[in-house]
């Protein structure tokens, strides 16, 4: 098979240069100061919000995410197809990080006295159902997905995952890795 990766926009930096990002990011995480920043965040938005709303946890967890808003649709399923070895890296390297990330979550959920209730946000599906095959996600995403969120789910958090589109197939899987309740504001789930 011919090499296309010096033609496909994006896959030299998934493959070269993202995963020292990443590594850096893993080295230089510091869980106290996350934690703080995310309780006096949520504090902050609560006081905004006053004590007649009960807010729930978003846009602090972090779990490995099909980049196309990065690369662009046809890029990055491209590289997705072609290349599941590079993808399969990335999202490893992203759940090492997440997992980084969300036992800080689990623990400033507990210290900030917060609602144990988060909203898992990522659009990995249309009308028609997953934008890549399911088999694919089986082998390169749901192992890392969960790997990623177990320490919420360890911790008592109830996660609520959003998607606009059609998650059939994704929804026996979602629940076997701790979600517990789904979302769809598009078609049926």
């Amino acid at each position: 098979m011919y090499d296309l990766r010096c033609w496909l926009p994006g896959i030299l930096t998934l493959e070269r240069v993202l995963p020292l990002k990443q590594n850096e990011a893993i080295e230089e995480f510091n869980e106290e100061r996350r934690i703080q920043e995310i309780i006096n965040e949520e504090k902050q938005i609560q006081t905004k919000l006053g004590s007649d709303i009960i807010k729930s946890g978003y846009g602090f967890v972090s779990f490995p995410s099909l980049d196309y808003t990065i690369y662009g649709y046809a890029n990055y399923f491209m590289a997705y197809a072609l290349y599941p070895e590079v993808i399969e890296r990335h999202f490893s390297l992203q759940a090492d990080l997440a997992m980084l990330n969300n036992v800080a979550v689990a623990k400033a959920f507990h210290a900030g006295d917060m609602v144990p209730l988060y909203r898992l946000d990522h659009d990995m599906a249309d009308s028609r159902g997953t934008l890549v095959n399911i088999s694919s996600l089986d082998k390169l995403w749901f192992s890392h997905f969960e790997r990623s969120i177990a320490p919420l789910v360890h911790f008592g958090v109830n996660l609520i995952w959003h998607c606009d589109g059609n998650l059939m197939d994704m929804i026996p899987r979602l629940l076997e890795t701790g979600v517990v309740q789904l979302v769809s504001a598009g078609s049926a789930l």
